[in-house]
């Protein structure tokens, strides 16, 4: 952390002092990653009086919060004193370290089973972004798997589940909780978490109407497309369909035509499947689609070839 920051002030100095001052420095990093400020904070004030040149500005400040903020024991507070220290200083590195971060975490993660608690959510955050944070991939998993379970629902959980897979390398089944949670809703989708640069790719050619967002990410290939195979599952989604086309002819709500455009997709690639329900057409289905978004509808069946 601040051992950088020696490195060109001591070239020209002898080894050994480099390397005492360096292991200084260096210490000073390991107690903040730590979160042992009050140790980072004397070993700060030793190092002042032998160097008053050197720059522990972020490492100064850090300590200065954490000594008028203290963490606190209980994962609420734990969670709102987070949020303190990262608007305190947004706008710098000092927030974003990664060490730092993923320990102060850990620490409220370790909190939360110790406390036993097992909500999905604690202060309007999902626990299991807690672990991801934390490093803690593995439980991550469980407790963000359970909730969306629970919670089918909520795109924010099935975006942050995207976001868990495509950090253990599952870029398939990341893509598929992407295209569930943009489905769900893509306004409650946590953007700014997402890693994926083909999913961040999509987002910024059309950040004006997220709604059709699922629809391109199939269309191009980045989400897979959704194919309802099991019947009491399509003849359920056909009754959504049905519903839904019947309140965009009726009222004429374009803001409906995103949704019934891939609803229209999703039946049309489910088609091998569709023949066995009588209560919808496939070629009245791609008619729809062409109505909907002509456009659109033309990349689609250029890639159906």
């Amino acid at each position: 952390m601040v051992a950088e920051k020696v490195i060109d002030m001591l070239n020209a100095q002898q080894p050994d002092l480099f390397n005492e001052l360096f292991g200084q420095t260096n210490q000073i990093g390991i107690y903040i990653i730590s979160l042992d400020f009050p140790a980072a904070k004397k070993a700060i004030e030793i190092l002042k009086q032998s160097r008053q040149s050197i720059d522990l500005g972020s490492e100064s400040r850090i300590c200065e919060f954490f000594t008028d903020h203290p963490i606190p024991s209980d994962v609420s507070n734990m969670v709102s004193r987070w949020k303190e220290f990262s608007n305190a200083f947004k706008g710098n590195n000092i927030a974003s370290n990664r060490d730092l971060k993923r320990n102060y975490f850990r620490t409220l993660c370790k909190t939360i089973e110790d406390q036993q608690i097992n909500d999905d959510y604690i202060s309007n955050v999902p626990i299991g972004l807690f672990y991801i944070y934390a490093g803690d991939l593995k439980c991550a998993k469980t407790r963000l798997e359970k909730a969306v379970i629970k919670n089918p629902d909520d795109a924010r959980l099935r975006g942050y589940l995207g976001e868990l897979y495509f950090l253990k390398g599952d870029v398939q089944n990341s893509r598929i909780c992407y295209r569930e949670a943009f489905e769900t809703n893509p306004n409650e989708v946590d953007i700014d978490s997402i890693s994926d640069s083909a999913v961040v790719d999509l987002l910024k050619r059309d950040a004006s109407n997220k709604d059709w967002i699922v629809s391109y990410g199939c269309i191009e290939k980045v989400f897979p497309y959704k194919i309802i195979k099991i019947l009491d599952d399509l003849r359920l989604y056909v009754n959504e369909f049905l519903k839904m086309e019947k309140d965009y002819r009726k009222e004429g709500n374009a803001a409906l035509a995103p949704k019934l455009f891939y609803k229209c997709m999703v039946l049309a690639e489910s088609g091998q499947y569709l023949k066995h329900i009588r209560s919808v057409e496939f070629i009245k289905v791609r008619a729809l689609m062409r109505q909907l978004n002509p456009w659109l509808f033309e990349i689609y069946m250029e890639g159906r070839k």
